[in-house]
């Protein structure tokens, strides 16, 4: 969005508050200093009381500035959000890059309001919502014309260190319970387009990207063309992406070997068939317990992610999860409680069942799914714990052999991983037996 506004002629600033973990406070006294005519706050469920905060400051100290919000949460939920929120002037739904120019052209007095797709605002006290849909084509973003004011903090992982970003398509078309999505389909870039915005990354100086599509591997057939282009181009780039257990096959990754892909990242969920088939996940354990194999033996990491609490959760559920991670031994494995966000079949089902706890509102705890053997919210954080401590204590195990029994060259990139979890062997330790001891108490 900042590029095309720069396109067209407006300086922009971007205030990344994730990388040096900016505090409302501090976001707010930043844009005071620059004194903007128009702030624009990203809006995501999980972080709904910080963007608030922000708005509520900014007009505070800048009131002749208009102040717009946009971003998965405004989308899903407008008129909540501008109900809670007196502090917005309008709010942006949908995929605001094809929009912002027409906002920005409004705001000049050059459109009308009814003009903006996607616009939201107040009129004769209520709440209106312009429609909108999602563009069939996906523009190439903009980078080159991005001013060293718009440019971003940059991001870090533990695997590749300094990293951005790229996303070749975007939408998805599976269906799972705990997904988040507002009317997108899935839709694709160009290959040509996509390699020219690599071969504008790598000629800025970046050499590690997070492919961001939601899969990666939705459309195979172009998702391997893509792959044998970004190979041809011998860019020297390295990449993590995001795949479907069912999609991985031995011909698949010697593609992204091949194409410079180092990490494959896989959302296997759960290790219970009855909790991946209520989460509408359309894999089995065996899909997952395959492409654990295959992605592994091509040399690659594998990062997998589950999640903690569905409806269909249960003791036992749990303890499957925990011996399937311990069984597959991916390279990192992100255990995380669901949240049922706004939309979703979760927090649909949840909310008729009279199981959810809490609401996606300014200053109200964050939902969770409360399920009849848990007796509050700590017994659900318990359960991620208790998750975490089974594999985390065989890793540190693990760590410690492999330090002291140094592999072949060919095992290099799993050592490394290794060595850095292996620098929490004590904490691992300790918590996997207070973790342990407290789900036995809870019992």
């Amino acid at each position: 969005m900042a590029a095309t506004l720069e396109q067209f002629g407006h300086r922009c600033t971007i205030i990344d508050a994730l990388v040096p973990r900016l505090s409302p406070q501090q976001v707010v006294r930043v844009c005071r200093e620059l004194e903007p005519d128009c702030v624009g706050v990203s809006f995501f469920s999980p972080s709904l009381d910080m963007s608030a905060a922000i708005v509520d400051g900014v007009r505070a100290v800048l009131l002749e500035a208009t102040v717009v919000g946009g971003g998965p949460h405004a989308t899903l939920r407008p008129v909540e959000t501008m109900a809670e929120i007196p502090g917005l002037d309008y709010l942006l739904c949908g995929e605001a890059d094809q929009s912002i120019e027409k906002f920005a052209l409004y705001l000049q007095g050059r459109k009308t309001r009814e003009d903006v797709p996607g616009l939201v605002y107040r009129s004769d006290g209520r709440v209106i919502v312009n429609p909108w849909d999602s563009p069939a084509i996906i523009s190439a973003p903009k980078r080159p014309w991005l001013s060293g004011g718009a440019s971003r903090s940059p991001y870090f992982n533990v695997i590749f260190g300094a990293v951005d970003s790229i996303m070749t398509a975007r939408g998805c078309p599976y269906g799972c319970s705990f997904c988040s999505k507002y009317g997108q389909t899935y839709r694709r870039r160009s290959t040509d387009d996509v390699l020219r915005e690599l071969e504008e990354l790598q000629r800025i100086g970046v050499r590690n990207l997070d492919v961001f599509d939601d899969t990666f591997s939705a459309d195979i057939e172009h998702c391997s063309n893509l792959l044998e282009a970004i190979t041809a181009a011998r860019l020297g780039l390295r990449f993590r992406i995001r795949l479907r257990a069912d999609h991985v096959t031995d011909q698949l990754m010697c593609l992204a070997r091949d194409a410079g892909v180092r990490v494959v990242s896989i959302g296997m969920e759960s290790g219970s068939q009855r909790v991946l088939d209520a989460m509408g996940k359309r894999t089995t354990l065996e899909m997952n317990r395959r492409a654990a194999e295959t992605v592994k033996r091509h040399g690659l990491l594998l990062t997998t992610s589950w999640l903690i609490g569905s409806i269909a959760e249960t003791p036992e559920s749990l303890r499957a999860t925990a011996d399937f991670i311990r069984r597959i031994r991916p390279t990192l494995a992100n255990v995380h409680r669901l949240l049922p966000l706004p939309g979703t079949t979760e927090y649909n089902r949840a909310k008729e069942k009279g199981m959810l706890q809490g609401e996606w509102s300014v200053g109200k705890p964050q939902p969770w799914i409360k399920l009849s053997w848990m007796r509050n919210e700590s017994d659900l954080d318990r359960a991620v714990q208790y998750v975490r401590a089974q594999y985390q204590a065989d890793y540190a195990a693990l760590a410690w052999f492999w330090l002291n029994n140094p592999p072949r060259p060919a095992l290099r990139i799993a050592t490394q991983a290794v060595r850095f979890a292996s620098g929490r062997l004590g904490d691992l330790i300790c918590s996997a037996r207070r973790s342990r001891n407290q789900m036995i108490e809870a019992r």
